[in-house]
């Protein structure tokens, strides 16, 4: 859906750009069909944004908004290097855009240099200055970069560090991890990204706590007061904090995600496990947030996981399965169940259905065999295992309902029928497995 939509937006973009005389080039990829390049660059989502240098070096991520100003303002930037800022005013007001910024200053002639290295190397919006003059009003000299931090995200409001090396700069600005997120309007914030690179300690969990806020300020204090109190926490937890306004993009990222629907204010804490599914807590019209993690940590709140509701029970001969009877279909010990788990969306899961559907109609003639699918983007159980892709094929026997064996062999209908029937131990009637595959 998200690529579906920036779709328009990137042809507008190749437009513009070529219309500008920039010296850029806006390409696409589709990676499900260039699988290792997707690898190779560390893709996990889609759609991801790239910058590729001609000097070859690393590419940049773009993680800002995704419409056509923000987008050419980027590409215009990367292209053109901006003028110094001698302006202090003009500093001040560019720091005060974003949660975190950079602001280079260095002499002249190799500030250029300097800058391209730093700026290439960031996700944050940086500038520079080659005024000494202005350097001292904040408190350095030239040489030296500054990075600021937003008062209301972080516990300091700036650090100096005494060099331009883009890697020392780096540093500080991890070390100094926002205490939130925050996404407001209809484009997240590009800081948010910055929360997700700390790992728990092993057998802890990542918890990510979100707030939905509505012309509530108690509630957002009450939000900032628990990330301060979880930032300095050492359990071995990793704690992640993000606000988000009351938009329609913030209802829609409840809504694919979370499987929540209508919720105007409250919280959601996920509660992330390596190799596992996340699992969902919602409190609707929450204030006390710090109480509501708490709760969580201690086991006292009941999790909550998304669920289809209109949906038939069959596909053909193929078990719909939900969230809501994942259970009651997956884990009867009375027959195997062969689940396929898939995403609308995805290519191979579309290739594999007549496929699947032909093991469907084969293997109807055994009662206590399931050939069984469950969309994997819009529903969740708590005994439903945790996918690397789509679209991912599981066998739950009988007796051994939680060791789920996971089918790699080919997805052809033949070799498919021949894992389930080994498996199980099922024997098929004589010639017709030929017959019917």
């Amino acid at each position: 859906g998200h690529c579906k939509s920036l779709a328009p937006v990137w042809d507008e973009l190749a437009t513009k750009v070529e219309a500008a005389g920039l010296k850029a080039t806006i390409a696409k990829v589709d990676a499900d069909k260039h699988n290792s390049l997707g690898q190779r660059f560390g893709v996990q989502g889609f759609p991801t944004l790239k910058l590729f240098f001609a000097e070859g070096s690393d590419p940049a991520d773009y993680q800002g908004p995704r419409d056509l100003e923000a987008l050419f303002q980027f590409v215009q930037k990367n292209s053109e290097l901006p003028d110094p800022v001698n302006d202090a005013a003009e500093i001040e007001a560019f720091t005060a855009r974003a949660p975190s910024s950079v602001v280079l200053f260095a002499e002249e002639g190799t500030a250029e240099t300097a800058f391209k290295s730093v700026f290439r190397g960031l996700n944050v919006p940086a500038i520079f200055s080659t005024s000494a003059e202005v350097a001292e009003s904040f408190g350095a000299s030239l040489g030296q970069t500054v990075v600021f931090f937003d008062k209301n995200q972080f516990l300091q409001s700036k650090v100096t560090v005494s060099s331009t090396d883009v890697k020392e700069i780096q540093k500080v600005i991890s070390e100094n991890a926002p205490l939130f997120g925050r996404i407001g309007g209809e484009t997240p914030d590009p800081a948010v990204a910055d929360l997700f690179g700390k790992q728990p300690a092993e057998g802890k969990f990542t918890y990510v706590v979100l707030l939905l806020f509505s012309d509530n300020e108690e509630g957002f204090k009450n939000f900032r007061d628990a990330s301060i109190a979880y930032a300095g926490k050492e359990d071995g937890n990793v704690y992640t904090f993000i606000a988000l306004e009351n938009t329609q993009m913030s209802n829609d990222i409840i809504k694919n995600n979370f499987g929540v629907d209508g919720l105007t204010s409250g919280v959601i804490v996920d509660r992330m496990e390596k190799d596992s599914a996340p699992t969902h807590f919602v409190a609707r019209d929450e204030t006390n947030v710090g109480d509501f993690i708490s709760r969580v940590i201690d086991g006292k709140v009941e999790a909550y996981y998304k669920s289809q509701t209109d949906v038939d029970d069959f596909d053909g001969d193929v078990r719909v399965v939900t969230g809501n009877n994942f259970d009651e279909i997956v884990l009867d010990e009375n027959t195997h169940v062969l689940l396929e788990v898939y995403a609308p969306w995805c290519g191979h899961c579309k290739s594999l259905e007549p496929k699947y559907a032909k093991v469907a109609t084969a293997m109807k003639k055994f009662d206590n065999i399931v050939i069984a699918k469950i969309d994997g983007t819009a529903n969740e159980a708590a005994n439903m295992p945790a996918v690397k892709g789509f679209p991912s094929i599981f066998l739950y026997k009988k007796g051994e309902k939680g060791t789920p064996i996971t089918f790699d062999g080919k997805r052809t209908s033949r070799a498919i029928t021949k894992f389930i029937l080994k498996e199980t131990g099922v024997r098929a009637a004589s010639g017709s497995e030929k017959e019917e595959l």
